[in-house]
């Protein structure tokens, strides 16, 4: 539930995903909104992969450089 209503949302506020209307899986006359994430929040996750892998690889090169 959280996730719904709570961090969805903030997460649109910020553009890092898209909010659409889908139909119910049981009730097809009603629709629900469901979030994706954009493109700006793929750019986003792309980043932080770039960071976390830099990091990752500092921390390599330090141990190898200590032994």
């Amino acid at each position: 539930g959280y996730l719904y209503s709570a961090f969805a949302p903030r997460l649109l506020g910020f553009g890092l995903v898209d909010a659409f209307q889908k139909p119910d899986d049981n009730l097809p006359e009603i629709t629900d909104i469901a979030y994706r994430t954009s493109a700006l929040g793929y750019k986003f996750h792309a980043s932080l992969d770039k960071l976390i892998l830099a990091e990752k690889m500092k921390e390599l090169k330090s141990k190898k450089k200590a032994k």
